[in-house]
């Protein structure tokens, strides 16, 4: 953890948690929590473990519960899975990527910001469709090659890089 701050504060990207205001949770998975954020007066997402918890009044985010003796351990586990992801982002650089912003050490809970998309993800923007309309989304052929070409660039990006993501 000690190295990724110092690399934080080397190239910049240390963010005060005093910056960040946190706001409702976006998404949650097995492991991770995203939340809406505002960062200077900027909308952004931050990332963190479901499994982490922090003192900080300002920051609400939610705990997972559990009971198991080991939940230091997962505890630990967690903390350095973040640590990874934000070590790992904190290096790359494409257009159709988000873009990663800066992590937050400054407290108990580590968390990194990327920009926020205001359309969401592609998948939860083909389920508003179908909600909308109640049918499978079909975009216009043009949208879909875009949109295949975004993906297709930043794939070839990520396993181009030195270490294949």
């Amino acid at each position: 953890l000690v190295d990724v701050r110092l690399s934080a504060d080397a190239g910049h990207w240390a963010i005060p948690a005093s910056e960040v205001e946190i706001g409702p949770v976006l998404s949650t998975t097995l492991k991770s929590i995203i939340y809406k954020a505002t960062w200077r007066g900027t909308k952004v997402v931050a990332k963190t473990s479901s499994i982490l918890t922090t003192g900080m009044e300002s920051m609400e985010f939610v705990r997972a519960t559990s009971q198991r003796a080991d939940h230091e351990k997962e505890k630990e586990s967690a903390a350095q899975e973040v640590v990874h992801e934000i070590r790992l982002l904190s290096t790359l650089r494409h257009p159709d990527l988000v873009m990663f912003l800066g992590a937050c050490f400054d407290h108990s809970t580590p968390f990194f910001i990327t920009e926020f998309m205001e359309g969401g993800d592609l998948e939860r923007y083909y389920m508003a469709q179908k909600a909308k309309t109640g049918y499978a989304f079909r975009p216009y052929l043009a949208t879909l090659l875009r949109w295949s070409s975004a993906v297709a660039r930043a794939l070839c990006f990520l396993h181009g890089c030195r270490r294949p993501i």
